[in-house]
């Protein structure tokens, strides 16, 4: 799993690039990330600090060609740490992103979610 979301997309795809290529050598499974869950209230959300950065379906396409990650992790609405009321996930967006890649998406950050 590489995080390199704090930094801007040229320099998160040279990073996850070079983490992939590293890994790929060695049979290992590379999981890249785009977007940003951010914390919200409580326990677990002081390591995700800040505002939340959806993940753009047209960035996603072109991180995954760049870098060659084997999934992709990507921010629709889920946070990190406890909340209050219920998180809302952008399920058109998480359609679109999986319209604009081909490989397997995961999504970080269960806080405020139900069974649905």
């Amino acid at each position: 799993m590489l995080d390199a979301t704090s930094q801007d997309l040229s320099e998160n795809i040279k990073q996850s690039r070079a983490v992939v290529e590293m890994a790929h050598k060695c049979g290992v499974t590379v999981v890249g990330e785009l977007g940003y869950v951010a914390g919200k209230v409580g326990e677990g959300a002081e390591p995700h600090p800040g505002e939340a950065a959806i993940t753009n379906p047209s960035e996603a396409r072109a991180y995954v060609e760049r870098t060659g990650v084997d999934v992709l992790a990507v921010s629709i609405g889920a946070v990190q740490g406890r909340m209050d009321g219920r998180a809302k996930l952008d399920y058109s967006r998480l359609k679109q992103i999986n319209q604009a890649v081909s490989i397997p998406l995961a999504i970080h950050g269960g806080s405020g979610l139900n069974e649905d």
